[in-house]
């Protein structure tokens, strides 16, 4: 990408956060932070299974994968922006059509999904707190013990919203899945501007960012860099922008 490519989708991304402060009942830089975070965890998201991966092999031990969590929640309230939030990613990652999935749609399918060789995040909106209590299979503790520990070779992530104030799981789940949390909401007084302003960003938002970052981690990738760090998973990804800021 070119200088001012680069400038423009950061600029995009500064003004998408910036509607956490400008248009919030109590606004709170943390907020913004853990926005960021998400957009940085779906840029790392096609490469999570190679730090799982180099974990497991750097450290002789299958079970070690679990420390990076391929699954991340982000759980808030009603108009806390989270939805919003999934559709900018999408577009920031260039996926088209629709830009996420409501659960009942995918609610029986996650298992087969997350055993594909596609990296493309799978974007799952507002899981209800029945999956995250449920003993099935496909669902709660049993598919996010399985994707931290089981799921081996190439596999996409979960990025996924819920309700806060309904969000429970077990202690074990809890430490399998990166889990952020936007507990401000958006202004109804201010719904007119707040709109308007994500309603433009949303339509300058690209993957001409995403593409670069793709072409940068393939030079890691050539050098045989290892990707895994169980203190930070999302560090190759923020090493990165911050050189993009820089």
């Amino acid at each position: 990408a070119t200088l001012e490519q680069l400038r423009s989708s950061l600029e995009c991304i500064n003004a998408f956060i910036d509607a956490y402060r400008l248009f919030t009942m109590n606004p709170d830089v943390a907020n913004q932070s853990r926005v960021m975070e998400a957009i940085l965890y779906a840029f790392m998201g096609p490469y999570m299974w190679k730090a799982r991966s180099d974990l497991a092999r750097d450290q002789g031990l299958a079970g070690m994968r679990a420390l990076i969590p391929p699954f991340l929640i982000v759980g808030g309230r009603a108009r806390s922006g989270k939805t919003t939030l999934l559709e900018f990613i999408n577009r920031l990652l260039g996926g088209g059509g629709k830009p996420y999935f409501g659960y009942q749609a995918v609610e029986k399918s996650l298992v087969d999904m997350v055993k594909t060789e596609n990296l493309y995040p799978v974007l799952v909106d507002e899981i209800p707190q029945s999956f995250f209590r449920s003993t099935a299979h496909n669902k709660g503790d049993q598919i996010i013990k399985y994707m931290a520990n089981e799921l081996e070779g190439k596999h996409p992530v979960i990025i996924a919203t819920t309700n806060h104030s309904e969000f429970s799981i077990g202690d074990q789940a809890l430490r399998r899945i990166y889990y952020l949390t936007i507990d401000n909401t958006f202004d109804k007084s201010r719904f007119v501007d707040s709109t308007k302003h994500l309603e433009t960003t949303l339509m300058k938002a690209n993957s001409s960012l995403f593409r670069d970052f793709t072409f940068r981690m393939q030079a890691l990738l050539g050098r045989q860099e290892s990707f895994a760090d169980p203190m930070d998973p999302l560090r190759i990804a923020r090493e990165v922008f911050q050189g993009y800021y820089k």
